[in-house]
């Protein structure tokens, strides 16, 4: 049995251990994630071998960096023209933001540009960070 501490992590696993880009290894030390929770540990080997994943967990558990961190290694891996890369399709604008707000941290160092699009904000603003610099959106239908 794995000991685990109060907030989900398993106390002797790193994230170093996933062979991540280094530029998201930096971004996590950065926001103070060291150790992946037991959904990250279970999903990102998969996830990195291109295998579909579907999880199931509560609120909390990460999720979120458990699928953000092999899409944005996989696109770090591969050249880099320009357009949308990943799209990541969300029911809610609060659940878009956490996302992109995460993702935004991700990428800090990636060279890779973050773009919101939802309902009830500046469209001309929008449709611009689309058109010219893009590479992942999360947005809202």
């Amino acid at each position: 049995m794995q000991d685990h501490n109060q907030d989900n992590t398993i106390n002797n696993a790193s994230f170093d251990h996933f062979q991540l880009a280094p530029a998201l290894l930096q971004a996590l030390n950065e926001h103070g994630f060291s150790h992946p929770t037991q959904a990250q540990l279970e999903v990102i080997p998969q996830a990195l071998t291109r295998r579909d994943v579907l999880v199931s967990a509560p609120t909390g558990s990460g999720k979120t960096l458990a699928f953000l961190l092999p899409a944005i290694h996989h696109l770090l891996s591969q050249p880099n023209p320009p357009g949308i890369k990943l799209l990541i399709l969300v029911p809610t604008r609060e659940l878009a933001r956490q996302i992109f707000d995460q993702c935004s941290q991700l990428c800090r160092f990636t060279g890779l540009f973050t773009c919101l699009t939802t309902g009830g904000e500046d469209f001309k603003q929008q449709q611009t960070a689309l058109h010219h610099k893009a590479d992942i959106v999360i947005a809202t239908p």
